[in-house]
Formats: structure tokens, C-alpha cells, sequence
């Protein structure tokens, strides 16, 4: 196989405008806030003796802490929430639903009992759909 190298020598640098050069700075700028607000890991502190795997206690409690893994991680809940809030308002109040208590059942024999008019769900369909068993 035969790879053509011709292009392969410097590439032509664009010239710089006042827009690319606005951008840059802004970019620069706002690169020391973003990242201090999206800090992942640890906070900032002196390494302090080793209590497992190298790490120190402020470093082990951080790794079972997830809040400072996912710093947006506040922000993402409240989108969320509001995606639901919003689907709420679109489709409506939901169906009301029942908890089926079925005392010596597991839950394989639950689809069992769909069709019997005795058994847990057979109770449950029946009187959702306010009729008695027969």
C-alpha cells in the first residue's frame, strides 16, 4: 500500500483577525473560573499521612463522597427535575395505582394468578374495574 506524503510538510497558519484574537482572550479568561468551579476530585489540601493506598483521609473520604466527582452534579438533579416537572404538566395526572399484597405468592406465580378471579391479581383487575368475583 502507497501513502502520498505530498502534503505532509508544514501547514499554512490562518492569519490572525481581531475576532479569533477576542475569542482566545475571552477563552483564557474564562478558563481559571470554569475550572475552579468544575474542580473533580479532592479539594485542595497538603498530603497528609498515608492511611491506605497511598491516599490520605481527605483523599479516602472524598473517594466515597460522589459530590466531588460530579461538581454539576446539584445542577443535573434540577434539570431532572424540571424534565419531569414538565413531562407532568404535558402528559397529566397520572393513574392511580394499588400495592397487590399476596401473602404466600412469589413472583413467578404472580402471572399465574392474572386470569383466576381468586387470586391476588384477578382480585385486583376485578375491582379496578369495580366488579365482583363471581
Amino acid at each position: 500500500m502507497h501513502f502520498d506524503d505530498s502534503d505532509a510538510g508544514p501547514r499554512i497558519a490562518r492569519s490572525v483577525t481581531r475576532r479569533t484574537l477576542l475569542g482566545a482572550a475571552a477563552t483564557a479568561a474564562a478558563d481559571p473560573a470554569l475550572a475552579e468551579e468544575c474542580r473533580v476530585g479532592p479539594p485542595l489540601h497538603s498530603q497528609g499521612p498515608s492511611v491506605w493506598m497511598n491516599l490520605d483521609q481527605v483523599e479516602l473520604d472524598a473517594a466515597y463522597d460522589q459530590a466531588f466527582y460530579a461538581p454539576l452534579g446539584s445542577q443535573i438533579l434540577a434539570k431532572l427535575a424540571s424534565n419531569s416537572e414538565l413531562t407532568r404538566r404535558r402528559l397529566g395526572a397520572g393513574k392511580p395505582v394499588e400495592l397487590i399484597e399476596a401473602a404466600n405468592y412469589n413472583h413467578f406465580e404472580m402471572n399465574e394468578s392474572v386470569g383466576n378471579p381468586y387470586g391476588p391479581n384477578g382480585r385486583a383487575a376485578l375491582a379496578l374495574m369495580k366488579l365482583a368475583a363471581a
